[in-house]
């Protein structure tokens, strides 16, 4: 059989223009993907975390350290679960400490786990909310004021819906509906350029009507506004914030004003 081999191949943007960057070292995983930057506040590239394994179904999280030049030997985030390991997702809180979220089979369904890069170590991995019978899946999480927003899709019973979570430095809250049946794929992002009170806007696709949402959250999570697009684009868009409070979605082909109320 021919074993399968899929690397990281990374590449870092500056004022200097785009520079290829060597890939940590490897271990005995064939499969290395979803590859996420850990940054500083101020944006600067400190780590990297990634998947790696023989397969999908086998997948460790590992983590290295970047100095400037050159990447630390590489650890284990967490060891291979019962199943797959998937959908990482990191943010940098404002007092330097790095969330990471991603979901993990527990051998009966899929739970949304967090780990903390925080004086100098990272602690266990450990799932954000109580054990639920039902899958969990493709999470995000932003750093907010005062913690960070963690969202991700639930399966209610009969369909896909999706929840947030807020962290307050300390701990998770119990997560909570936020969107409509159906919804699914959900993404964080904030406004750039506006500060530690920019928005932070939580963007889904949508089944009925097909299309995506759009809700601005405040550092909570409470909905300030929300609206939707009705569109077959089936690409996660690209966020822009308009002069007076306004919104629009762009894809590679397509962009669409929101209207948000």
């Amino acid at each position: 059989a021919v074993r399968e081999h899929r690397d990281l191949f990374l590449a870092l943007l500056d004022g200097q223009g785009l520079h290829a960057l060597p890939a940590p070292a490897s271990g005995a995983g064939g499969v290395r993907e979803n590859a996420v930057p850990l940054t500083s506040v101020g944006g600067d590239l400190e780590g990297l975390v990634w998947l790696e394994g023989g397969d999908r179904q086998s997948y460790a999280v590992r983590h290295a350290a970047w100095d400037g030049m050159r990447w630390s030997e590489p650890g284990v985030l967490a060891e291979p679960a019962p199943g797959s390991q998937l959908a990482l997702a990191a943010t940098t809180l404002a007092d330097g400490s790095r969330l990471v979220v991603w979901s993990r089979f527990d051998g009966h369904d899929d739970e949304v786990v967090t780990a903390r890069f925080a004086h100098g170590r990272w602690s266990a991995a450990r799932a954000i909310a109580a054990d639920n019978g039902v899958p969990d899946i493709t999470p995000a999480v932003v750093a907010v004021r005062g913690g960070a927003l963690a969202t991700w899709s639930r399966y209610d019973g009969h369909e896909y819906r999706i929840v947030i979570a807020r962290f307050d430095g300390r701990e998770w809250s119990e997560p909570t509906w936020a969107g409509p049946a159906g919804s699914t794929e959900p993404f964080l992002s904030r406004t750039a350029g506006e500060g530690a009170d920019s928005p932070t806007w939580l963007t889904f696709a949508h089944a009925r009507p097909r299309g995506w949402g759009v809700l601005e959250l405040d550092a909570t999570g409470r909905v300030l506004r929300q609206g939707a697009v009705e569109t077959g684009a089936l690409s996660r868009p690209a966020l822009t914030a308009l002069p007076g409070g306004g919104l629009r979605l762009r894809w590679a082909a397509d962009e669409s004003d929101v209207e948000l109320h």
